[in-house]
Order: structure tokens, then C-alpha cells, then sequence
């Protein structure tokens, strides 16, 4: 080939199986390839899939390599095809970012490159698949000068061979996005990490001092107690200054903080004591360290140390720019560095501010870190940090028209992120407006703007009815209007609008099930008439009330005879709106939904119940009982009710005085003692005792 036609680049990778994820990867590859003469090698290592069709359609060299277990060897067998002056080696889940094909063109055409033989690139390493600002970065070496003496080494995370490598320069602007963290592919994952760590194990065979594969095998290892063993090996390594132990030593206490963190192992303070005494320099203790220190001192609510880990925290961010952090940057990802996570100490330390009294610098953060900025992951911490102060200072401003933006129509509905917020937003609302809420958090609220959340709030903050009205006439999704304030319209006499009545049966029952949970309000709210929408909702509410309602408790028995009669009626008025007369009787009352059938027998109970018809009264409670067996207490209660009529009635109208005083004895007796005495059960199975029963009892 001559010189003339020669490439500039040769981009090396190897592949199996990578059918998911290797044409993204080769198309981003394009504009590079446009704007510098470049090849691509690829050498396939035994794919089954549709690996080796798509990457003849980009390849200028495809070619089969039989795996060995050995990750350089494969790597040198493509370097080995190359005729450009330089190498790039890329895998098939990393994506070029299109801004890298400027900074990489100068630097390859640039007079001094000559000089450079290796080059690092910036790894982006997405870790949560539902949240793309959550990725760590990491610096790999991925470009050199094609020569005899830059090979790639070692079975396993291979890299360039380090004692040849006099000259380096970093390409800060030349990123690759790695998504094989976050693979989807069942089981694609753990495949690789168990490979990853059999070829681990047989390089700390030949080598059990190398300190660098240790940390490897840690982050291999998704088992706790596997990476807790090989932190345990490593700190052993260090104590005994092995090759490295300087430069490395800070990525293991790293390690060792992070396993301690998530397994809760006791030796997480120790270790981070002991990362701040023995590395404070390294980027990964003042990176992740201080990341977990911060989420330690919330749990702990120590909030004057939080606050101080997060501010090194917040600086250790700043400082991974700088070109002495680039040298340890090379062997480890650094977990806590991404957006995402920087978000969550700005929250942490917000709430540290409050939490000590310091509101001015709690304020300055909900700020900067407004409610539409943060990342929707965050926005539930930042309501509840926000009515956590409302109160201690006026940030009514930062809630104005919130709700505009994340209701406005024109808003893209596959908008993930303002999805989320709407839901987040619902959700913090409905749980602050469920009990008894401070004014402040209504204020808030209403400063959201145009929406029914803010409605919402201007209904509980008025008293005035024609106020009232105006706003819940401007309510249109009644499914995220929180129970008290569907109470405080009903107990005002205010109608629900006909947009309420658009809801579906399952809709009006659910919120009339939230209704009860928090308010009592049944006999104040149900309004008694025909039309159809309300009788529905009237009898999901009084259906809810009779399930939550105490029937032991005696005290209130003249409200549960009430509620009793009220759900009768309107059961009355259901079952006649939903069935022919027709099947309403007992031949089919099976056919009906159970609490509809329990409605059925309860109206039959009452009618039997007026003409004192006892002994039906109770035919009709058992089958009750039986058809909805959860209302158990309530038939009890019912059965009782029959059991005291029957009673009364077989009082004489007059009683022998000589009988009464009887009774007034044994009475008296009975009320000296416990009621469950011997002597009491032995009274109660005398004659005499049963000759007055009816008397004492009534």
C-alpha cells in the first residue's frame, strides 16, 4: 500500500455475541471514518449470532480468532493486521460521542503527535439504564503509535504494556459512552463477570502479590462477601508495601468503604477513618469516601458532619480535572462522580443545613437546585425539604408555576423526566395534604400555578364558598385531588362538577375508599338523592364506611345504627339503578358481586327486622356472613342487635317488686367480683340467677 493511501488510524476491536449492541457502535464510528482516512479491524472470537453479518458490512478486515482465554493475545492478533500509524481499540458497548471526531483529528494530524506514544480517552460507564445522567467516568488507554515495542498485556483487563510507555497525552474531549453495565440481555452480564474472575484467579495465581488484580477481582465480584474476602487481601497487601501500594492503595480503602457501605459490614466508620488518614490525596477517597461519609452522617443525623463531607465532596468534583489526578485515575472507575449522585449530596446537604437551623443556606440551595433542574429522581427529596422550612423562610417564588410547566400541554408526553416529576409531584402533594397541614405547605402549594394541584390548595386555604366554587369548577383530573380536600367540598355542601362524574365506577370507588381512610365525615357528606353519579359514589363511600367503622366499640352505637340505616338506603337505591327486579331475589342473588349480594341480604335483614321476623333476621345474617365473610364484626354486631330485641320482647310489661329486688341483689353480687370468677360462673348457673337474667341484662 503506498504511503499516499496509507491510514492515519487503524480502529482494533474484538467481538462475540455482540449482535445488541455492535451496529450502534459501528455507526457512531462514521464520522470519524469521514473526516480521517482510518480501517477497521475485527476479529471475531466464535459469535453464534448475527455478530459476524453486521460487521462485514463495516469491516475492512474481519477475521476468526480462537479465544484462548486471553484478552492481550486476541487484542495483538488485530493490532497485528493493522497498517495504519496509529491504533485505536474500542469495544462493541462503547459509543463515540460525535464532539470527539474534532479534538481526535487534531491531535492525529497535529505536528508534535509524533512525540506521543500513548493516548488516553474518557470512558463514560452508565450504570442505571433508567437514569442516563447516572454514569461514572473512567480514563482508559486506547490510542497508540503502531510499533513493535506496544504491545497489550495481561490475560484479563488487558492494557498497554506500561515499561515501554515513556510519553503520554490525555484526550479530555474524546469520550466513548459504555452501556455494558447496564445490559439488559438475560444473563449477559453475570456471564461475563464469571469469566472475568476465573481468568482473575489464574493471574493471582502466577502473581498473588500483584495489588492491581486484586482491585480488579474486587470489582468483578457482585457478591458481598467475595469482595469483602479480596479487600481483606488487599489491605494485607498494602500494610506489607507491596509493588504499587502507594498509588493503589486509596482505589482499595475505596473498595473497602463501598462493600462495607452496602452490606452494612461494622468496619464502615473504620475504614473510613482510616481512607482519610492514610490516602486524604486520592481522588477516589475524596470522591467516594466523602460520598459515603455524607449518606453515614444522614443515617446518623450528625447533619454538622454531613455538611462538612459534602463540601469536600463538591471540591473533590472540581478537582478531578486536574492533570495530577489523571496518573490514578487510569486504574479505577470512580463510582460517585456522576451527576446523579452529586445532585443527592447538594440534597443531603440542604437538608443538613435545616435540620441544624441554617435555613438562608438551606434556601440558596433550593434555589440553584430548583424543583424543574433537579433530576426526577431527587425532586420527592426537594418537596420534602421545601414544606420541611416553609415555615422558616419564604420560598413561595421557587414554587411559582411549576405546575404550568409540567402540566403544560405542549410538553413531549414521552418526556420521561417530566413524567416522572407530574408523578413525584402528585404523590409528595396527596402524602403532605393527607393529615393535618401546616397553612405555609397550602401557600406553596398554591403558588404552583395553573393547575389542580393548586386548586387544590386555594380550596383548603378559603373559607369563603363562592372562592371555593371558582376553584373546584377549575379542577380537571378529580383522581389526584387528596381526600380532605373532597372532604372540605362535601362538608361545604359544594357540588362536584359534572367533570367528576366522567370518572369511571372503579375511579369514584377508589377515591371513596380514600375519602374514609382519612375523614369520618360519611353522614355529613352523603347527600340523599336520585341521581345516578351520586348514588354510585354515596354507596362506595358508605360501602368503604361499614369496612373501617369500630362495631366494638359501644360508645358509638347511636353512629353505627346510623350508618347502618344510611347504607341500607342507598343500597336500596343502587340495586335498583343496576338490576331488573327480576334478580333481585334469593334464586339469584348468587349471580350478583359479593358486596352487592351483601347489600341484597342486609335490606332483607332490615325488613324482617321491622316485623319482627327474628328468626329470619338471622337466616339472612348468616348468608350475609357468608357471602362477604370480611364484614364478620359488622354482622355481629347486627346479630346482637336482633339478640336485644328478642330480649325486650319477652319482658313482662310488669314486674313483681319482690322480683326486681332479686335482681338489684344478684346484681350487686355479680359486680364485687371479676367476670371471669368461679363464683360468678357458678351464680350464673343457679336457678335463681336464671329467673332474673332477663332482669339484669336489660
Amino acid at each position: 500500500m503506498s504511503n499516499v493511501n496509507k491510514p492515519i488510524l487503524s480502529i482494533g476491536m474484538i467481538v462475540k455475541n455482540e449482535e445488541r449492541c455492535l451496529e450502534k457502535c459501528l455507526k457512531a464510528l462514521q464520522p470519524l471514518r469521514d473526516k480521517i482516512n482510518c480501517e477497521l479491524i475485527i476479529a471475531d472470537t466464535g459469535s453464534t449470532d448475527k455478530t459476524k453479518e453486521i460487521a462485514s458490512k463495516y469491516a475492512d478486515i474481519l477475521f476468526d480468532f480462537e479465544w484462548i482465554d486471553d484478552f492481550s493475545a486476541a487484542r495483538n492478533a488485530v493490532m497485528d493486521r493493522c497498517s495504519g500509524k496509529w491504533f485505536l481499540s474500542i469495544d462493541a458497548d462503547e459509543y463515540m460521542d460525535k464532539s470527539s471526531v474534532d479534538e481526535l483529528f487534531l491531535f492525529l494530524n497535529a505536528k508534535d503527535a509524533d512525540e506521543v506514544q500513548v493516548a488516553y480517552v474518557v470512558i463514560n460507564n452508565y450504570i442505571d439504564a433508567n437514569n442516563l445522567k447516572c454514569y461514572v467516568k473512567s480514563y482508559g488507554m486506547r490510542l497508540c503509535q503502531i510499533t513493535k515495542d506496544i504491545r497489550f498485556v495481561g490475560k484479563i483487563h488487558e492494557k498497554f504494556d506500561g515499561e515501554t510507555i515513556k510519553t503520554v497525552y490525555f484526550l479530555e474531549k474524546t469520550i466513548f459512552w459504555h452501556d455494558g453495565y447496564i445490559d439488559t440481555k438475560e444473563n449477559s452480564q453475570e456471564i461475563k463477570k464469571l469469566r472475568n474472575i476465573e481468568l482473575l484467579k489464574k493471574e493471582l495465581e502466577e502473581n498473588p502479590n500483584n495489588l492491581y488484580k486484586y482491585i480488579q477481582m474486587i470489582e468483578s465480584n457482585r457478591v458481598y462477601k467475595d469482595r469483602y474476602k479480596y479487600v481483606i487481601q488487599a489491605i494485607g497487601l498494602i500494610n506489607r508495601k507491596v509493588e504499587d501500594w502507594e498509588i493503589l492503595g486509596g482505589i482499595v480503602y475505596r473498595h473497602a468503604v463501598l462493600v462495607s457501605y452496602l452490606a452494612d459490614y461494622p468496619e464502615f466508620q473504620k475504614w473510613i477513618d482510616e481512607s482519610f488518614e492514610k490516602y486524604p490525596n486520592s481522588i477516589y477517597v475524596k470522591v467516594d469516601v466523602n460520598f459515603c461519609a455524607v449518606q453515614l452522617s444522614i443515617k446518623n443525623e450528625d447533619y454538622n458532619s454531613a455538611i462538612k463531607y459534602s463540601k469536600a465532596y463538591l471540591q473533590a468534583l472540581k478537582d478531578i480535572k486536574k492533570k495530577e489526578n489523571y496518573r490514578e485515575l487510569i486504574f479505577s472507575v470512580l463510582y460517585y462522580a456522576a451527576e446523579a449522585y452529586r445532585e443527592l449530596v447538594i440534597m443531603n446537604m440542604a437538608l443538613a443545613y435545616a435540620k441544624i437551623g441554617k435555613y438562608n443556606e438551606c434556601e440558596k440551595i433550593l434555589r440553584k437546585y430548583s424543583f424543574i433542574k433537579i433530576s426526577s429522581t431527587l425532586a420527592n427529596k426537594w418537596l420534602d425539604i421545601s414544606f420541611e422550612v416553609c415555615d422558616k423562610i419564604d420560598i413561595k417564588d421557587i414554587f411559582n408555576n411549576i405546575g404550568e410547566i409540567i402540566y403544560n400541554n405542549e410538553l413531549d408526553e414521552d418526556d420521561n423526566e417530566i413524567i416522572s416529576k407530574r408523578e413525584t409531584l402528585e404523590l409528595n402533594i396527596k402524602k403532605q395534604l393527607s393529615g393535618d397541614v401546616r397553612v405555609p405547605i397550602y401557600s406553596l402549594i398554591a403558588e404552583l400555578g395553573d393547575c389542580d394541584l393548586a386548586y387544590a390548595a386555594k380550596i383548603m386555604l378559603s373559607n369563603r364558598t363562592n372562592e371555593m366554587i371558582e376553584s373546584v369548577n377549575k379542577i380537571e383530573d378529580w383522581n389526584i385531588i387528596s381526600a380532605n380536600v373532597y372532604g372540605k367540598i362535601l362538608v361545604n355542601n359544594i357540588e362536584l362538577p359534572k367533570r367528576f362524574y366522567i370518572l369511571s365506577a372503579d375511579d369514584i370507588q377508589k377515591i371513596s375508599a380514600n375519602i374514609i381512610k382519612y375523614e369520618k365525615l360519611v353522614l355529613d357528606i352523603i347527600k340523599d338523592n336520585d341521581n345516578p353519579k351520586d348514588i354510585i359514589f354515596n354507596y362506595y363511600l358508605i360501602s368503604y364506611q361499614i369496612h373501617v367503622i369500630d362495631w366494638e366499640n359501644n360508645q358509638d352505637r347511636q353512629y353505627n345504627d346510623e350508618i347502618i340505616l344510611k347504607f341500607i338506603n342507598i343500597s336500596d337505591k343502587l340495586l335498583k339503578l343496576y338490576y331488573n327486579d327480576n334478580i333481585l331475589c334469593e334464586e339469584m342473588i348468587d349471580v350478583l358481586p359479593n358486596i352487592h349480594a351483601f347489600s341484597w341480604l342486609i335490606i332483607k335483614y332490615n325488613q324482617d327486622k321491622q316485623n319482627k321476623n327474628f328468626e329470619k333476621c338471622v337466616y339472612w345474617l348468616k348468608k350475609a356472613l357468608k357471602t362477604l365473610p370480611d364484614m364478620n364484626k359488622m354482622v355481629k354486631y347486627l346479630l346482637d342487635n336482633v339478640q336485644n330485641d328478642i330480649k325486650k320482647q319477652e319482658i313482662p310489661k310488669e314486674v313483681a317488686p319482690e322480683l326486681m329486688m332479686l335482681a338489684e341483689k344478684v346484681k350487686t353480687i355479680l359486680s364485687q367480683y371479676p367476670e371471669n370468677d368461679p363464683a360468678v360462673l357458678a351464680i350464673k348457673q343457679s336457678d335463681i340467677y336464671k329467673k332474673v337474667v332477663y332482669l339484669i341484662e336489660n
